[in-house]
């Protein structure tokens, strides 16, 4: 919903391209783990609900590869 959702956005280094964490998750949350499981993530932004003020939405970046 528009109050208490969170979105969830991964940019990998390795493509330049930006995935929505449901995308990963119906792509398979384990294979992710395996392949990337060593990578490093810092997040690079958050965006908040204008109605809550509560986490709208998050990005996070791979540090490495």
């Amino acid at each position: 919903d528009d109050k208490y959702s969170i979105e969830i956005y991964i940019t990998m280094i390795i493509n330049e391209k930006t995935y929505k964490m449901e995308r990963i998750n119906a792509l398979g949350m384990n294979a992710f783990i395996e392949y990337f499981g060593p990578v490093g993530f810092k997040c690079t932004n958050v965006e908040y609900h204008e109605s809550t003020g509560r986490i709208a939405s998050m990005t996070f970046e791979a540090t490495e590869y």
